[in-house]
């Protein structure tokens, strides 16, 4: 893990993993969510503002998903992190 992605991961928690209908995203910051299937591809992408936000995952399929989160302010404005999303 380096020193960004550390950062960021403090700063911002995403529950429950795994996850069936929503996804919690709980931010200290403004950030940036995209969301990347197995192939590489960018399904989703949108802008969360600080605090409890929830977003629908309903339309995924089941499987392994990789969310990279980019703080949009502070001292990790630019920076991103990336972690994984399980989808029952």
């Amino acid at each position: 893990v380096d020193v960004a992605d550390f950062g960021i991961k403090e700063l911002v928690k995403m529950y429950p993993n795994p996850a069936n209908t929503f996804v919690n995203i709980n931010t200290d910051i403004s950030i940036e969510v995209s969301i990347y299937n197995a192939t590489g591809a960018i399904i989703w992408k949108g802008n969360f503002d600080k605090g409890i936000n929830t977003f629908d995952i309903n339309n995924l399929s089941s499987g392994l998903y990789l969310t990279k989160i980019t703080a949009q302010e502070g001292a990790w404005e630019n920076q991103s992190a990336v972690y994984r999303l399980i989808k029952d």
